[in-house]
């Protein structure tokens, strides 16, 4: 017999059980709180890692370009958007002489075809090993050996053939190495040194698309290291002055990353505006429904009141049953958004258009855990303001507003 009675310990999983309607809906609310809070904060902070990753990157302090193909350039490091452009005159022993030029290296990109003969669309960098402070320390860090003539070295979303091998204007090219991921345009491009650049401008030539024309030897980009006590900006300028560097534009990707950090920092500002906005609105939902669910409860509330139960211990008991809604919500709502954002996160990151690199498991296992307390916060808040304003009335009152 004893085995029947219900206690108010046991009462917060009877009364969610007994009213499945309703305990549907309030699960509802807190799961699209929890998704939405929890992939706004992931997407926020990936997007923030990715533009870390892209100042890591660029490792030159001044960038010189085709004039004209300052955008483009720009692109192809922020945007990923594949290009080929090129100097009609390499610049690189001019640049060489300016005041405050330490040292120098030069890049080609050349972008591969969306046809048959390449395996996809793909940014080709062609980088010298020798004199590269940007790319080769980077590659480096995880592949010890050397690049060979022939070789490429892949981008984490780069993906070779059952062969181990990249199609590039009908040749098959093997892969040394496979990078980790880095939220950049480097994720999708492939690396060759010089001997191998030549090799893919001859293949282009091949398939009827040569890369270059016209040119003995391809520079799409002069990168520059400043001397100590020198400013970037007052080279680039210098570089710009000079009489012979009219066809060059100098970018510094200081400027360059400050201008996409601002474009980021007001995405980031109003994706956060919109989950504090969110959730302030969630918040007011979840008060306004635990308030009805409880005026419905008013006359079970006052019975109990009758037996014998205090009124501290009735807002304990909404407050429990809000608290196991707001945590199996949660747990809804950050396991779909993990759903949503891990595997397609390289989709996310081609839609968005901006660096992107996805936060690791264990920040995005730490995030779901604040989101989760926090959905139990404020059920639990949202529940003892709605309890509360009931139990302050009269018991008598109460059952007899029931009647």
């Amino acid at each position: 017999m004893s085995n029947n009675l219900v206690t108010l310990g046991k009462l917060p999983q009877k009364n969610l059980s007994a009213k499945p309607a309703r305990t549907a809906g309030l699960l509802i609310v807190v799961a699209v709180l929890s998704f939405v809070f929890f992939g706004g904060s992931l997407a926020a902070l990936s997007l923030k890692a990715g533009l870390t990753s892209v100042q890591e990157r660029m490792g030159a302090d001044i960038m010189v370009v085709p004039k004209g193909a300052e955008k483009e350039a720009a692109g192809i490091f922020t945007k990923g958007n594949p290009g080929t452009f090129y100097f009609k005159k390499d610049p690189t022993s001019s640049v060489k002489k300016v005041a405050g030029v330490k040292s120098v290296t030069t890049q080609t990109y050349i972008s591969s075809l969306k046809a048959s003969c390449c395996a996809s669309q793909l940014q080709i960098i062609g980088f010298d090993p020798k004199t590269d402070f940007v790319i080769a320390p980077w590659i480096r860090s995880q592949y010890s050996k050397t690049l060979e003539d022939g070789q490429v070295i892949a981008g984490a979303n780069v993906v070779p053939s059952e062969r181990g091998s990249i199609k590039l204007f009908n040749h098959e090219f093997p892969v040394a190495a496979h990078l980790a991921p880095t939220g950049t345009s480097f994720d999708n491009s492939v690396f060759v040194n010089k001997a191998t650049t030549a090799m893919v401008v001859s293949y282009s030539a091949l398939v009827g698309h040569p890369a270059v024309q016209n040119v003995d030897h391809a520079v799409s980009n002069v990168l520059v290291e400043v001397e100590k006590g020198y400013q970037a900006e007052d080279v680039a300028a210098y570089i710009n002055a000079m009489g012979d560097m009219r066809e060059v534009g100098a970018v510094t990707p200081a400027g360059m990353t400050s201008k996409m950090k601002a474009s980021l920092a007001s995405t980031t500002n109003y994706l956060f505006a919109f989950l504090g906005l969110f959730w302030l609105t969630g918040t007011i939902v979840l008060v306004a429904v635990f308030s009805a669910m409880t005026n419905e409860r008013a006359k079970e509330l006052a019975t109990l009141r009758i037996l014998g139960a205090r009124r501290l211990e009735l807002v304990k008991l909404l407050m429990s049953e809000s608290a196991i809604l707001g945590l199996a919500g949660g747990l809804i709502g950050v396991f779909l958004g993990a759903l949503l954002m891990y595997p397609f996160a390289t989709l996310i990151q081609a839609n968005m258009q901006l660096p992107y690199l996805p936060t690791g498991w264990a920040e995005g296992i730490g995030l779901g855990a604040a989101c989760l307390l926090f959905a139990m916060l404020t059920s639990v808040i949202a529940a003892a303001l709605a309890g509360a304003k009931m139990l302050s009335k009269e018991t008598y009152l109460t059952l007899r507003a029931g009647d």
